[in-house]
């Protein structure tokens, strides 16, 4: 197991096999199996996301550069966006998706925002 990987099962509290991915990747049809399969998915503005929507996975989306009303899940009870905005600040591509540094709204979103809103989708 690769470092990243044993510091997130050990920071969350699993064991080092539940946490997979990294150098090795998994491949697509486990990642498939493995998404269809979780109670919830916690997941950045990614293929990831896309692919929790596809298989009717609860999800919570961490949204930054991009607004999620472009790239966003539809509106459903399972899917929770975190988006954090200044006021007036909506264009549909207010960041760079591809910058060396986090944007500002993915930024904003705070821990207790992330933690309630898991807990709310896999209770």
């Amino acid at each position: 197991m690769t470092g990243s990987r044993r510091t997130v099962a050990r920071d969350g509290g699993l064991s080092e096999r539940a946490v997979v991915g990294g150098a090795g990747d998994v491949p697509f049809n486990d990642l498939c199996a493995l998404v269809a399969d979780a109670r919830c998915v916690l997941v950045g503005d990614t293929g990831l996301a896309h692919l929790a929507t596809a298989l009717g996975t609860p999800s919570v989306v961490l949204f930054g550069p991009v607004a999620p009303r472009l790239w966003g899940p539809p509106p459903h009870a399972k899917h929770r966006v975190l988006w954090c905005p200044r006021a007036g600040e909506d264009p549909l591509r207010p960041g760079d998706a591809h910058a060396s540094l986090p944007d500002a709204r993915l930024l904003r979103i705070t821990v207790s925002q992330v933690v309630e809103a898991v807990l709310s989708q896999c209770p």
